[in-house]
Protein backbone atom coordinates (compact mmCIF):
# COMPACT_ATOMS: atom_id res chain seq x y z
CA UNK A 1 0.00 0.00 0.00
CA UNK A 2 1.34 3.68 -0.67
CA UNK A 3 3.02 4.98 2.18
CA UNK A 4 1.04 8.34 1.79
CA UNK A 5 -2.25 6.76 1.63
CA UNK A 6 -1.72 4.91 5.01
CA UNK A 7 -0.53 8.29 6.71
CA UNK A 8 -3.82 9.96 5.39
CA UNK A 9 -5.84 6.84 6.27
CA UNK A 10 -4.36 6.72 9.98
CA UNK A 11 -5.81 10.55 10.40
CA UNK A 12 -9.04 9.58 8.77
CA UNK A 13 -9.22 7.05 11.53
CA UNK A 14 -8.89 9.61 14.17
CA UNK A 15 -11.62 11.92 12.27
CA UNK A 16 -14.26 9.39 12.02
CA UNK A 17 -13.35 7.68 15.74
CA UNK A 18 -13.78 11.87 16.75
CA UNK A 19 -17.11 12.23 14.49
CA UNK A 20 -17.97 9.09 16.43
CA UNK A 21 -18.59 10.51 19.73
CA UNK A 22 -19.16 13.91 18.60
CA UNK A 23 -22.36 12.19 17.25
CA UNK A 24 -23.17 10.03 20.15
CA UNK A 25 -22.54 12.82 22.60
CA UNK A 26 -25.37 14.49 20.47
CA UNK A 27 -27.61 11.56 21.12
CA UNK A 28 -26.69 11.30 24.49
CA UNK A 29 -27.10 15.31 25.19
CA UNK A 30 -29.19 16.42 23.00
CA UNK A 31 -30.01 20.50 22.91
CA UNK A 32 -33.23 20.00 24.83
CA UNK A 33 -34.45 21.69 28.13
CA UNK A 34 -37.03 18.94 28.97
CA UNK A 35 -33.79 16.47 28.71
CA UNK A 36 -31.30 18.26 30.56
CA UNK A 37 -33.73 19.17 33.64
CA UNK A 38 -34.42 14.72 33.81
CA UNK A 39 -30.34 14.53 34.00
CA UNK A 40 -30.45 17.27 36.31
CA UNK A 41 -33.05 15.48 38.50
CA UNK A 42 -32.28 12.01 37.99
CA UNK A 43 -28.43 11.64 37.47
CA UNK A 44 -26.71 15.20 37.71
CA UNK A 45 -23.45 13.82 39.50
CA UNK A 46 -23.21 11.22 36.30
CA UNK A 47 -23.97 13.26 33.59
CA UNK A 48 -21.92 15.69 34.61
CA UNK A 49 -18.42 13.44 35.03
CA UNK A 50 -19.91 12.22 31.56
CA UNK A 51 -20.09 15.28 29.66
CA UNK A 52 -16.19 16.20 31.38
CA UNK A 53 -15.00 12.90 29.58
CA UNK A 54 -16.69 13.93 26.19
CA UNK A 55 -15.48 17.71 26.22
CA UNK A 56 -11.75 16.41 27.94
CA UNK A 57 -11.67 13.81 24.90
CA UNK A 58 -12.96 16.78 22.21
CA UNK A 59 -10.15 19.30 23.77
CA UNK A 60 -7.00 16.84 23.83
CA UNK A 61 -8.15 15.14 20.48
CA UNK A 62 -8.45 18.72 18.69
CA UNK A 63 -5.34 20.14 20.58
CA UNK A 64 -3.39 17.05 19.52
CA UNK A 65 -4.07 17.61 15.60
CA UNK A 66 -3.19 20.91 15.71
CA UNK A 67 0.26 19.85 17.27
CA UNK A 68 3.24 20.92 14.91
CA UNK A 69 4.46 17.89 12.60
CA UNK A 70 7.68 18.08 13.09
CA UNK A 71 9.23 19.10 16.84
CA UNK A 72 12.80 18.92 16.68
CA UNK A 73 13.52 15.05 16.14
CA UNK A 74 10.45 13.88 16.96
CA UNK A 75 7.74 14.11 14.24
CA UNK A 76 3.66 14.21 15.93
CA UNK A 77 0.75 12.53 13.00
CA UNK A 78 -1.38 15.90 12.61
CA UNK A 79 -3.53 17.99 10.52
CA UNK A 80 0.02 19.69 9.65
CA UNK A 81 1.00 15.90 8.26
CA UNK A 82 -0.90 16.61 5.48
CA UNK A 83 0.28 19.85 3.68
CA UNK A 84 4.02 17.94 4.57
CA UNK A 85 2.83 15.11 2.77
CA UNK A 86 1.58 17.20 -0.76
CA UNK A 87 4.80 19.16 0.12
CA UNK A 88 6.93 16.29 -0.35
CA UNK A 89 4.60 15.40 -3.31
CA UNK A 90 5.62 18.56 -5.25
CA UNK A 91 1.78 18.94 -5.03
CA UNK A 92 0.69 22.64 -5.52
CA UNK A 93 -2.19 22.40 -3.10
CA UNK A 94 0.15 21.95 -0.06
CA UNK A 95 -0.19 25.58 0.37
CA UNK A 96 -4.07 25.69 0.47
CA UNK A 97 -4.24 22.75 2.70
CA UNK A 98 -1.54 24.91 5.04
CA UNK A 99 -3.10 28.20 4.99
CA UNK A 100 -6.39 25.97 6.37
CA UNK A 101 -4.65 24.33 8.65
CA UNK A 102 -2.86 27.59 10.16
CA UNK A 103 -6.35 29.64 10.31
CA UNK A 104 -8.16 26.10 11.98
CA UNK A 105 -5.59 26.22 14.68
CA UNK A 106 -5.94 30.15 15.69
CA UNK A 107 -9.20 29.64 15.89
CA UNK A 108 -8.86 26.88 18.25
CA UNK A 109 -6.26 28.48 20.22
CA UNK A 110 -8.03 28.53 23.52
CA UNK A 111 -8.61 24.81 22.98
CA UNK A 112 -4.57 24.73 22.91
CA UNK A 113 -4.19 26.43 25.50
CA UNK A 114 -6.58 25.33 27.70
CA UNK A 115 -5.23 21.51 26.64
CA UNK A 116 -1.63 23.04 28.33
CA UNK A 117 -2.61 24.48 31.39
CA UNK A 118 -5.76 22.57 32.55
CA UNK A 119 -5.57 19.12 30.89
CA UNK A 120 -1.86 18.47 30.42
CA UNK A 121 -0.79 20.59 34.08
CA UNK A 122 -2.59 22.27 36.64
CA UNK A 123 -1.11 25.33 35.61
CA UNK A 124 -0.93 27.46 39.32
CA UNK A 125 -2.25 30.67 37.60
CA UNK A 126 -5.51 28.80 36.12
CA UNK A 127 -6.11 26.59 38.86
CA UNK A 128 -6.33 28.99 41.19
CA UNK A 129 -8.96 31.45 39.34
CA UNK A 130 -6.36 33.83 38.86
CA UNK A 131 -6.29 33.70 35.12
CA UNK A 132 -9.11 32.52 33.18
CA UNK A 133 -9.37 31.14 29.27
CA UNK A 134 -11.43 34.12 28.82
CA UNK A 135 -13.43 32.37 26.27
CA UNK A 136 -15.23 29.29 26.00
CA UNK A 137 -16.53 26.72 23.10
CA UNK A 138 -19.94 25.44 21.98
CA UNK A 139 -20.60 22.07 20.57
CA UNK A 140 -20.89 23.84 16.83
CA UNK A 141 -17.06 24.69 17.21
CA UNK A 142 -16.59 21.33 18.02
CA UNK A 143 -18.73 20.15 14.34
CA UNK A 144 -16.95 22.40 12.32
CA UNK A 145 -13.73 21.39 13.58
CA UNK A 146 -14.27 17.89 12.45
CA UNK A 147 -16.08 18.84 9.14
CA UNK A 148 -12.84 21.20 8.45
CA UNK A 149 -10.40 18.06 8.74
CA UNK A 150 -12.14 16.06 6.82
CA UNK A 151 -12.37 18.85 4.04
CA UNK A 152 -8.40 19.13 4.55
CA UNK A 153 -8.25 15.44 4.69
CA UNK A 154 -9.77 15.37 1.73
CA UNK A 155 -7.48 18.11 -0.26
CA UNK A 156 -4.77 15.92 0.61
CA UNK A 157 -6.12 12.64 -1.22
CA UNK A 158 -7.67 14.25 -4.39
CA UNK A 159 -4.58 15.91 -5.67
CA UNK A 160 -2.51 12.41 -4.39
CA UNK A 161 -5.03 10.56 -6.61
CA UNK A 162 -6.62 8.56 -4.12
CA UNK A 163 -10.58 8.78 -3.37
CA UNK A 164 -11.89 11.05 -1.08
CA UNK A 165 -14.23 10.13 2.08
CA UNK A 166 -17.93 11.02 2.10
CA UNK A 167 -19.49 11.85 6.38
CA UNK A 168 -22.37 9.98 4.97
CA UNK A 169 -20.12 6.24 6.38
CA UNK A 170 -21.60 7.50 9.88
CA UNK A 171 -24.99 7.42 9.76
CA UNK A 172 -26.95 9.06 13.00
CA UNK A 173 -29.59 6.24 13.32
CA UNK A 174 -26.72 3.53 14.86
CA UNK A 175 -26.24 6.27 17.63
CA UNK A 176 -29.11 4.28 19.50
CA UNK A 177 -27.37 4.55 23.00
CA UNK A 178 -27.54 7.98 23.40
CA UNK A 179 -31.53 7.77 22.47
CA UNK A 180 -31.74 4.54 24.39
CA UNK A 181 -30.54 6.07 27.56
CA UNK A 182 -33.19 8.86 27.28
CA UNK A 183 -35.59 7.29 27.03
CA UNK A 184 -34.93 4.85 29.53
CA UNK A 185 -34.82 7.90 31.57
CA UNK A 186 -38.10 9.50 30.65
CA UNK A 187 -39.38 5.65 31.44
CA UNK A 188 -38.46 5.77 35.10
CA UNK A 189 -39.16 9.14 35.96
CA UNK A 190 -43.15 8.35 34.56
CA UNK A 191 -42.74 5.16 36.57
CA UNK A 192 -42.23 7.37 40.01
CA UNK A 193 -44.32 9.65 39.05
CA UNK A 194 -47.31 7.16 38.98
CA UNK A 195 -45.87 5.48 42.74
CA UNK A 196 -46.40 8.52 44.06
CA UNK A 197 -49.67 9.39 42.63
CA UNK A 198 -51.11 5.58 44.37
Amino acid sequence: MNNNKEIIDKLFDVWFHGKHKLIEFEATFPDNEESEKLKEELLPDFCDTLIEFYWNYFFLTIARLLDPHTQGQHKNLTLFTLSDLLKKNEKSEWKDVLKKTEELKTKFLPVIKYRRKKLAHFDFDHTIGNADFGTSTHIDEITHFFDTMLELINLTYKPLGFDIRVPAIIRRARFRGGTEFNRILSEYKKYYAQQWLL
